[in-house]
């Protein structure tokens, strides 16, 4: 008899299938997805994990067959088309949210705290230069370039080290997985997700090992340990710094799946990493819940341990180390729905980007004033959430009660009046009166409200625009870590 419910698996990472372009082959294409579906559906659990691999290796050509799927009669099929189509939404969310920013730096014989200012306003990242340059002369380029390469390249070329922050790792029993808890030093490492301050010194160029991708970059940091008695140690700190533009939120986890030492000897994660500093990380039977009116222990987490078992023989360096990031940022300011005004008709959804959409409830039209009621909504962050081992789900337990005065958080999807040259009228207002909890939907009441005046434009639509929550997940590669043991 086929399980109805079975473990599904793990953050991942896979290339998307390029699209074929002769019409046979797109309709090979499609005959070999209708079977893969309806593999999904076998009575033999390998062939049903099979079909599940290949579909969500195929990517976005397999999207639409699958979306259909989810609404088929058979309930296995149904759940795991489901989970698939999350997945491969997932990877595209992640390649559309982490596309970078291009640029390119031209100084010519320009004072060093000139190009510094400059570099700052370029990048949006707030840099700064330890001791007294002021005399030294800049002259570089560097060619039309992703924004993290610009700012690599010119600490390089100027012979600046971003000022590398090393913190204290010590251990402690009584976790929740049994196995002790890491403590970890980082009182002068950035807890705000809009701290984008880079501290530049004379000295070698940055060793660091590094890696790019995108609007992210991924840093492996020195770690002094404590005692460890357990044979497992914390062998760098993950941090991570996304452009300017992307509202950072937190690490989620971080797998390693692989670990390699200059003795050839692999090293094992012990357990993936759940949560952060002064947290476990957690092991294969725990589950961590998280109640949604409150904020996560570890908001705007961007540094973390990652913990490897020890060889046999000690090592000086890991040549190599692969795993993959699972982190929350939130998107640019972006358009998200939007409704004619006057609507043609009152109380219909208006489904908007990514789960949002809009609902008039009211309109009024007089001579001076013009009165509507909205109601926005989107998804609540999605969870449960699987990261290797550990699993952290969220909860919510609902309001309790409506606020005196509610407050929109910032980034959050805010409609607004707009005219015919898509800008607000100077007379147009949206006030927030209420905003609940609707299963896993957050909805929002909004009143807008438009003065008319002679000069003015009349609005003609309502926009909402505002920042997602993008849960992404990232492979990353480093080269020669450096081991203090």
């Amino acid at each position: 008899m086929r399980p109805s419910i079975l473990p599904l698996l793990l953050v991942g990472f896979a290339c998307a299938a390029g699209a074929r372009s002769e019409p046979a082959d797109a309709s090979a294409d499609a005959d070999r997805i209708a079977r893969l579906i309806a593999q999904l559906g076998s009575p033999q659990f390998a062939d049903r994990e099979k079909a599940n691999e290949t579909l969500a290796d195929l990517g976005q050509p397999a999207l639409a067959a699958l979306q259909r799927a989810r609404q088929g009669s058979d309930p296995e099929v149904r759940r795991r088309a489901e989970v698939i189509v999350q997945r491969i939404e997932r990877r595209v969310d992640t390649a559309e949210v982490l596309k970078p920013s291009h640029l390119r730096l031209v100084f010519k014989d320009m004072p060093l705290d000139a190009a510094i200012e400059a570099l700052s306003e370029r990048t949006g990242l707030q840099v700064s230069v330890e001791g007294d340059r002021r005399q030294e002369r800049v002259t570089l380029d560097t060619g039309t370039v992703t924004l993290w390469q610009a700012y690599e390249d010119f600490c390089g070329r100027v012979g600046l080290a971003e000022k590398v922050r090393v913190a204290r790792v010590e251990r402690s029993r009584g976790n929740l997985d049994g196995r002790g808890t890491i403590v970890i030093d980082t009182r002068n490492m950035p807890t705000d997700s809009n701290d984008h301050r880079r501290v530049l010194t004379t000295g070698r160029s940055d060793r660091t090992p590094t890696f790019l991708d995108g609007a992210l970059r991924l840093k492996a940091l020195p770690v002094t340990h404590g005692a460890d008695t357990q044979g497992q140690d914390v062998a760098f700190l993950l941090d991570v710094a996304t452009e300017p533009r992307l509202q950072w939120q937190t690490i989620l986890g971080v797998k390693i799946t692989r670990a390699v030492d200059n003795r050839g000897q692999a090293r094992v994660q012990p357990t993936a990493f759940v949560a952060g500093a002064n947290t476990a990380s957690v092991g294969d039977d725990v589950l961590i819940i998280v109640d949604s009116e409150g904020g996560l222990p570890w908001d705007h987490l961007r540094t973390v341990p990652v913990r490897l078992g020890r060889g046999k023989e000690s090592a000086q360096r890991l040549k190599e180390v692969k795993g993959i990031l699972t982190a929350v940022v939130r998107s640019p300011v972006e358009e998200l729905a939007t409704v004619d005004v006057p609507p043609r008709q009152l109380n219909h959804t208006i489904d908007g980007r990514k789960g949002h959409d809009i609902v008039v409830k009211s309109f009024e039209q007089g001579d001076e004033v013009l009165r509507m009621h909205v109601q926005v909504g989107w998804p609540q962050q999605e969870g449960p959430t699987t990261m290797g081992p550990g699993r952290v789900v969220r909860v919510n337990r609902g309001f309790r009660g409506r606020q005196a005065a509610p407050v929109a958080e910032e980034g959050e999807p805010t409609p607004m009046l707009l005219d015919k040259d898509g800008k607000r009228p100077q007379t147009a207002v949206s006030f927030l009166i209420g905003r609940e909890q609707r299963g896993d939907r957050i909805v929002a009441t909004y009143l807008l409200t438009f003065q008319r005046e002679q000069g003015v434009h009349e609005p003609v639509k309502v926009q909402v625009t505002g920042r997602r929550n993008v849960l992404i997940e990232a492979p990353f590669v480093f080269k020669d870590v450096p081991l203090a043991e």
